[in-house]
């Protein structure tokens, strides 16, 4: 059967319509539905890297990619482990970007993973403690006065299992000694060199909860 122009023109038209309301429909699902990993990754506390940040910030990501020796996103010049560690490749940068304002329906997905760990900032637990109002980290070299207070709390926790990792924690705690040992002070002083994504982070918890003390007025 030869249909007549005009009803051609018009079943196309109504096809294309059709078509346009489908797609119309599949984007809007996909927006109620999804979200972009940028505004997943606010909600974890965790700060994208951006072009405005140094490639000192850059670079502990890019270490890490290089390090995992996969190229799990094809960039282009890669040469394995033996690409340079120094020298980021803008497509690098551009994936991150590219990648973080993909949309996903959680934090389980894949790409979600791949941009939390390797295009987000990571800080130095002390950097993040001289953010807080109300505490400050104890020195290594202040009196035993403060560490022994704070000894005192880490012994006395029934819920401690030793989250700052002292050496011999079974026989330094049923000693019962009210001195803080060498070992809780160095470990203090090496874990608030840590760096970490955000103040969730468990060594974050650990070093403000046992090698602070409360700001003095």
């Amino acid at each position: 059967m030869n249909l007549s122009p005009s009803i051609a023109a018009k079943l196309a038209i109504g096809l294309t319509g059709a078509a346009a309301i489908s797609t119309g429909s599949y984007v809007a699902y996909d927006r109620l539905t999804k979200e972009s990993i940028s505004e997943l990754i606010k909600k974890e506390d965790l700060k994208l890297l951006s072009s405005s940040d140094s490639d000192t910030e850059w670079l502990k990501r890019w270490k890490e990619y290089v390090a995992k020796g996969n190229n799990i996103w094809r960039l282009d010049n890669y040469t394995g482990k033996t690409t340079s560690e120094s020298d980021i490749p803008q497509n690098f940068k551009d994936t991150c970007y590219s990648k973080a304002s993909e949309r996903t329906t959680d934090n389980k997905s894949d790409t979600y993973q791949q941009v939390k760990d390797l295009c987000t900032k990571s800080f130095s637990i002390s950097s993040l403690i001289g953010e807080e109002k109300d505490i400050v980290l104890i020195n290594a070299n202040q009196g035993d006065a403060k560490w022994n207070k704070a000894w005192k709390n880490y012994i006395a926790n029934i819920n401690n299992n030793n989250e700052l990792g002292l050496d011999d924690w079974p026989t330094i705690k049923e000693s019962n000694s009210l001195n803080a040992p060498n070992d809780y002070k160095t470990k203090c002083d090496s874990k608030k060199q840590t760096e970490v994504k955000n103040t969730k982070d468990p060594t974050y918890l650990a070093v403000k909860q046992w090698c602070t003390e409360a700001k003095s007025d």
